[in-house]
């Protein structure tokens, strides 16, 4: 398990898999990227297994909450905001939790800082 605070910028993927989070030279790696088109945007690289946002902000999900995330559907991008939780279910299928703590630089220089917390599988 890797547990911290974790910067995604634009134009810097990362790879959710790797202990810690890093951006991957090899693009097949990275699981997501913060863009910005129009706003603060998480995209999800090609070959994620799923992601879904979290919907009660009265709790924070654990491993079993996460552990719904079953498939990508058809977006592969969901627009921030700050205290936003995020499963994923990544490349590898690790589960982790992406929470919002602070959206900077936009439309230049965009970024994202998380906390971040990737279970073992």
């Amino acid at each position: 398990m890797w547990e911290g605070a974790l910067v995604i910028s634009q134009g810097e993927p990362k790879d959710l898999d790797a202990v810690p989070p890093v951006h991957s030279r090899n693009a097949n790696e990275n699981d997501v990227a913060v863009i910005s088109p129009g706003g603060h945007v998480l995209s999800f690289e090609l070959g994620l297994k799923g992601w879904m946002p979290w919907e009660d902000p009265a709790t924070t999900p654990s491993y079993m909450g996460c552990g719904a995330v079953d498939t990508l559907g058809h977006k592969t991008q969901i627009k921030l905001k700050t205290s936003m939780v995020i499963c994923i279910r990544t490349k590898e299928g690790r589960l982790a939790r992406l929470t919002v703590k602070e959206l900077v630089g936009w439309p230049a220089n965009t970024r994202g800082i998380f906390d971040v917390v990737v279970w073992s599988r």
